[in-house]
């Protein structure tokens, strides 16, 4: 029936994007993504092939796969064309270069504090962040500014829902540390 076929085109969708997300933390092979998925191999070596066909990700020389080339045009394409991106770019690099440090830019997008832009001069200390990724809300100085200007009872809700582990040595570990920050 259609209702049929639409459950099973929304699922392969479904499972698709799920091959890109988990290839985007590293190369994994087609059995490694089948047993993350919890999906039969051949399911994932389907949508794999139709992925590849289109660019989207690459099968390389040890077997695993990685985004693809045309997944990386898009995805540049979309940063060209994200509004806050274009508009907030060269103030970014305007502070950038007056302080000779790294620079970047997020957003809370949904319930996501996501990366939007970052400008990383060759002097700088790397900072291993991507654009469009989510922050790591205790960790990360964009998660502090926004939750600073955040009326007190959404940053209360977001507070109450995170898992209280330690990063490093030195990280807040408690609401009231974070309270007394803000």
């Amino acid at each position: 029936t259609s209702a049929a076929n639409d459950s099973g085109s929304h699922r392969s969708i479904k499972r698709a994007l799920a091959i890109l997300e988990l290839c985007a933390t590293e190369p994994l092979s087609a059995p490694e993504i089948a047993e993350l998925l919890d999906v039969h191999r051949t399911t994932v070596t389907r949508i794999i092939a139709a992925l590849a066909e289109s660019g989207m990700i690459q099968h390389r020389s040890d077997g695993r796969y990685a985004h693809g080339l045309r997944l990386v045009a898009l995805g540049q394409s979309a940063l060209d064309n994200y509004d806050s991106h274009t508009l907030l770019h060269p103030y970014l690099q305007q502070l950038s270069d007056d302080y000779g440090l790294t620079v970047q830019f997020a957003m809370l997008i949904g319930d996501d504090i996501t990366y939007v832009d970052k400008i990383q001069p060759p002097a700088s200390i790397r900072l291993d962040t991507r654009i469009g990724a989510s922050v790591v809300e205790q960790t990360a100085g964009v998660a502090k500014a926004i939750l600073a200007w955040m009326p007190a009872a959404k940053m209360e809700q977001r507070l109450a829902g995170w898992q209280w582990k330690r990063f490093a040595h030195n990280r807040l570990m408690a609401p009231a540390s974070w309270r007394e920050r803000l």
